[in-house]
């Protein structure tokens, strides 16, 4: 159920669904635009990656994730490589790394950071020597001011490996809004 603002020129079509009640099928205003729903309105996306390696990632230590390139920022919220949506709502955010040089049996963690706080990691053993790519998931209630995301790595190879620049698929860090 829901209200249509009407304006001279609009065209709408409407059936009978039973009595005193009618269904719309079909509007179209007359300046083109569309009728937009009172749900959630505009979603905001996100989607970014690097543009490079990033390499002498230190071992033991949380390091978060360079990524450089926008590939679709909505609302102009991802800044120096951290994200502060500025809608409130809570958002689906997720995210990947490929961690390079590794042996068999290293540790990789990647987490997803919201306000220096880790609120989801996904933690992986690696089966044989070269790379792996880990993606973790959360559901972050963002407060569209001061909130910020970004994501993080982490290994245990004994020294320094790498974030891999894998193209557009990775590394990568994507959100978008999933309710008020």
């Amino acid at each position: 159920e829901a209200n249509i603002t009407t304006a001279a020129g609009d065209v709408g079509i409407f059936q009978s669904t039973g009595a005193n009640t009618v269904q719309c099928i079909s509007y179209t205003k007359a300046d083109g635009t569309s009728v937009v729903s009172a749900g959630i309105g505009t979603i905001p996306v996100l989607s970014v990656r690097a543009s490079a390696d990033q390499t002498g990632i230190a071992t033991s230590t949380i390091t978060k994730v360079t990524m450089a390139t926008e590939v679709i920022d909505s609302n102009s919220d991802y800044t120096g490589g951290v994200w502060t949506p500025t809608e409130a709502g809570k958002y689906l955010v997720k995210g990947n790394v490929q961690v390079e040089g590794l042996s068999d049996d290293d540790n990789v963690r990647i987490y997803i950071y919201q306000n220096s706080t880790a609120m989801a990691r996904t933690f992986i053993v690696c089966g044989t020597q070269g790379s792996i790519t880990p993606e973790v998931v959360a559901i972050l209630d963002m407060d569209g001011t001061s909130d910020t995301a970004d994501i993080r790595a982490w290994h245990d190879h004994g020294s320094d490996a790498n974030f891999g620049y894998q193209g557009v698929s990775c590394p990568h860090m994507q959100a978008f809004k999933i309710a008020e």
